[in-house]
C-alpha cells in the first residue's frame, strides 16, 4: 500500500472505542463452516513448509518502486529477478494461466472459466515495496524466520496478498482443477508510487470489455484487539473498505510587499505574514463534514453495541436524511480526534512552505504553500480549487500540481453481492480469530461464532482506484491478516513482519473466494 495508506490503517486505533463484540451489519449470523476442514491445501507440515519457502523467496527480492525513475523502476534487475522467482516458485500457476507482462513489470494473469456467462473475479495486489528503514534488528530483505514469524519488507504490504493468491491458485493448478468463473490476477509493479501499472492493466481490461463481478484489493484487516471499556466491549472484528479517498496536490501562492530587510513593511503586509495567515485559515476554516455511504454503514454497524446509549441512538440514525449530517458533524469534532475527522470530511495538509531565494537581506514578494488534499468521494478537483482560492483571496494564485489525476471513484454498498461474498469468505476462513483471548472457552465450545464484519471508508489509496470504471459498485478492499493496533506501525516501518499462521489463513481465504 502507498505510504499514505498507513494513515488509512491508523484510523482503526481511533475508532476501536466505538466498536463492540458483535459488530456486524447486513451479514448473516449463520454458523461459520470451517473451510479449512475440506479444502485440499496446506494439508500437512510439508505443504506449509513449501508454501513458506515460496513466500520467503519472493520477499528476498528488493523490488523497490522509485517515483523519480522511468516507469517507476530504477533497479530493473531486481524486478526482472522477481519475475524469474515467481515463474519458478509458482510454475504450475504460470503454466496454467494466460500471463501478460504489462508496462514491462506488471503481471496480468487469467485463468479462463468454463462458464462464459459468469463475469470474472479480479484479485488485485502489487509486487513493489517501499525502501527499508534504518534501525531494525533484521535485514529487511533477508526474510528471516524466527518464532513463527517472517521479518521482511513486503511481509504485510503486500507481497503477502500477492503470494497468498498465487499459493491458492497453485493448489488448484497442481490438482488440475477446473473453474466455472474466470479468475484474473492483476499484480502491479508501482502501487507505492502511483500505480501506473494497474492503470494500464485496467485500460487493457476495459478495451476487452471485461466487467468483473468483484474486484478485491488490499485495504482492510482483522483487528486483533480485546478490550473491556466504558464505551464499548471490543473483540476481534474485520474491517472491509467499501470506498476510499483520493489524493490531490496544490500550490497556493500569496503576494506581499518585498524590499530590503532593513525596511520591513507594516504587520500583515509581507508575503511571509500573508502565508502564515493562509496556513491558519486552512486549519480553522475546514471544509464541511459529510457522512459518506460507507460511513453510514459503519455507524449503523456499531450503533447497537455502543454502551453510551445517547451516542448509540445518534449513530443508529445515520441513515436518516435529518440525522446523517448531524452524525457527520459529531464525528468531525475534536473530541473524536483527527483520525475520525479524516473519515467525514475532505482534509488539507500543509506539506511545504516556500519563500525567498536564500538571500539574507531581501524580503520576498511572494510565498507559496504546498497542500496535500484528501477528498471524500464526490468532491471534485474544481471544488477543491474554489475552496483554496477563497482562502487565498482574489490576489492568490492556486495551481494544481498533482502528478497523477486519479479517476472518479464509486462506493460499494454494504447490501451488494460484492460485500456479501467477501464477508462470507471472512467468516468461513477467519472466524477462529474471533476467539482471541478466549481460547479456553473456545475449547469448551462456549465461544463459537463467525467473525464480525464492518464496512468503512479507507483514508488512503490503493491500486483498486483504477478498476472502478470496469466494476462500479463492486470494488472491495480487504487484506486477510490479523494485527493488533500496536502492530499497524509495522507497515512501512521497522522490522515489518507477519506470523506464518496468518499467511496460511490468507491462502485459505483466497482459495475459498475462488472456489466456493
Amino acid at each position: 500500500m502507498v505510504p499514505r495508506s498507513l494513515g488509512a490503517l491508523g484510523i482503526l486505533a481511533a475508532i476501536v472505542a466505538l466498536l463492540a463484540p458483535r459488530l456486524l451489519y447486513r451479514v448473516h449470523r449463520a454458523p461459520a463452516s470451517s473451510v479449512t476442514q475440506h479444502v485440499r491445501l496446506l494439508r500437512d507440515e510439508e505443504d506449509k513448509r513449501e508454501a513458506v519457502e515460496r513466500f520467503v523467496r519472493t520477499l528476498r527480492v528488493a523490488a523497490v518502486a522509485d517515483v523519480d525513475a522511468p516507469n517507476h523502476v530504477s533497479d530493473r534487475a531486481s524486478f526482472e529477478e522477481l519475475h524469474r522467482v515467481l515463474r519458478s516458485m509458482y510454475a504450475p500457476v504460470f503454466d496454467r494461466m494466460e500471463v501478460e507482462v504489462v508496462d514491462e513489470f506488471s503481471l496480468l494473469m487469467t485463468w479462463p472459466g468454463n462458464d462464459g456467462r459468469l463475469d470474472p473475479l479480479l484479485l488485485v495486489s502489487h509486487l513493489d515495496v517501499v525502501p527499508a528503514v534504518q534501525g531494525g534488528a533484521y535485514d529487511a530483505f533477508a526474510a528471516t524466520i524466527e518464532d513463527g514469524r517472517v521479518f521482511a519488507r513486503g511481509a504485510l504490504d503486500t507481497k503477502f496478498t500477492a503470494c497468498a493468491i498465487l499459493e491458492a491458485l497453485q493448489t488448484l493448478a497442481v490438482d488440475h482443477a477446473e473453474l466455472n468463473r474466470t479468475v484474473i490476477v492483476a499484480l502491479g509493479h508501482d502501487e507505492e508510487v502511483g500505480g501506473f501499472g494497474a492503470r494500464s492493466m485496467a485500460e487493457l481490461l476495459k478495451a476487452r470489455g471485461v466487467r468483473p463481478e468483484l474486484v478485491l484489493d488490499e485495504g482492510g484487516m482483522v483487528a486483533m484487539e480485546r478490550h473491556q471499556g466504558w464505551l464499548a466491549d471490543i473483540e476481534p472484528f474485520a474491517l472491509v473498505g467499501l470506498a476510499e479517498k483520493t489524493a490531490m496536490n496544490f500550490e497556493v501562492t500569496v503576494l506581499g510587499q518585498g524590499g530590503h530587510g532593513s525596511l520591513p513593511p507594516r504587520p500583515g503586509l509581507s508575503a511571509a505574514s500573508r502565508l502564515a495567515a493562509l496556513v491558519g485559515r486552512l486549519e480553522r476554516e475546514t471544509l464541511p463534514t459529510r457522512l459518506e455511504d460507507a460511513m453510514v454503514d459503519f455507524c449503523r454497524a456499531v450503533s447497537e453495541w455502543v454502551k453510551l446509549r445517547p451516542l448509540a441512538w445518534v449513530l443508529g440514525r445515520a441513515v436518516s436524511a435529518v440525522w446523517r449530517p448531524v452524525v457527520g458533524q459529531l464525528l468531525g469534532r475534536p473530541l473524536f480526534g483527527a483520525k475520525l475527522n479524516a473519515l467525514v470530511r475532505t482534509t488539507t495538509g500543509v506539506v511545504e512552505l516556500r519563500a525567498g531565494d536564500g538571500a539574507q537581506n531581501v524580503l520576498p514578494r511572494q510565498a507559496t504553500v504546498g497542500v496535500n488534499v484528501r477528498t471524500l468521494p464526490g468532491d471534485s478537483r474544481e471544488d477543491v480549487r474554489s475552496y483554496l482560492q477563497h482562502l487565498a483571496g482574489p490576489d492568490g494564485r492556486v495551481r494544481d500540481v498533482s502528478a497523477v489525476v486519479y479517476p472518479e471513484l464509486t462506493t460499494t454498498s454494504a447490501d451488494s453481492d460484492a460485500f456479501r461474498v467477501v464477508a462470507r469468505a471472512i467468516r468461513e476462513t477467519l472466524s477462529h480469530r474471533a476467539v482471541f483471548g478466549r481460547e479456553e472457552e473456545a475449547k469448551d465450545g462456549r465461544v463459537v461464532k463467525p467473525m464480525s464484519v464492518v464496512p468503512f471508508l479507507l483514508t488512503g489509496m490503493t491500486d483498486s482506484r483504477w478498476y472502478h470504471e470496469i466494476a462500479p459498485g463492486r470494488v472491495v478492499r480487504f487484506s486477510p491478516f490479523a494485527l493488533s493496533f500496536d502492530e499497524l506501525k509495522l507497515i512501512h516501518g521497522v522490522d515489518e513482519r507477519v506470523a506464518l499462521t496468518e499467511y496460511y489463513d490468507a491462502v485459505r481465504f483466497y482459495y475459498h473466494l475462488i472456489v466456493v
